[in-house]
């Protein structure tokens, strides 16, 4: 790496086929590369800002990458209308992930980086779409999300009776706003 460290430039695009549904990133590149792009992929309730270190050293030397998944970060529904009967799990952030590597990176195979959650649907990726990575590497990866129910198992275990879908009830809202918040300032 050279001796200053790269940019960092901060965008959006719509997510295409989701009218309102805006996602967040973060790049960093250098005037030329033939390197191979890395994704970070942000732990639940973090974002892009978690990887400032890492974009602005990496960004010297190849593209460098980090996203915010839907309905964390600055990626959220433009509107009320299009976060009615979003569910946010596993295979929203993995579509979202596919979305992102199709239209942003055009389809070319990338390093993803995955911290904790990010892990766990960078590796869904890898398994869906190994045509979009060339390498894989887990951070403290976890399964946590891949014990959420599919929203058509009747017999599922729901905290507070909730699917996940939007919007959420009083007791899981005002629980996760709490939460959120905490980590945000902590």
């Amino acid at each position: 790496a050279g001796s200053h460290a790269a940019t960092i430039q901060y965008q959006h695009i719509t997510w295409p086929g989701r009218s309102n549904l805006r996602i967040h990133y973060a790049s960093a590149r250098p005037a030329s590369s033939d390197a191979t792009p890395i994704v970070f992929l942000p732990g639940f309730g973090v974002g892009t800002f978690h990887f400032s270190k890492q974009l602005e050293a990496l960004g010297e030397e190849r593209p460098a990458y980090a996203l915010d998944w839907l309905g964390q970060g600055e990626s959220w529904p433009e509107d009320e209308a299009a976060e009615q009967g979003l569910r946010y799990d596993a295979d929203l952030w993995t579509d979202q992930l596919e979305a992102f590597c199709d239209e942003v990176l055009g389809g070319e195979p990338v390093i993803l980086a995955g911290n904790s959650l990010g892990g766990f649907l960078g590796t869904q990726l890898a398994l869906r779409r190994g045509d979009l990575v060339r390498g894989l590497a887990l951070m403290n990866a976890t399964p946590l999300w891949s014990f959420v129910a599919p929203i058509d198992e009747e017999d599922a275990f729901r905290p507070f009776g909730w699917d996940a879908t939007l919007p959420a009830p009083a007791i899981p809202y005002a629980i996760g706003s709490r939460w959120f918040d905490t980590l945000r300032n902590p």
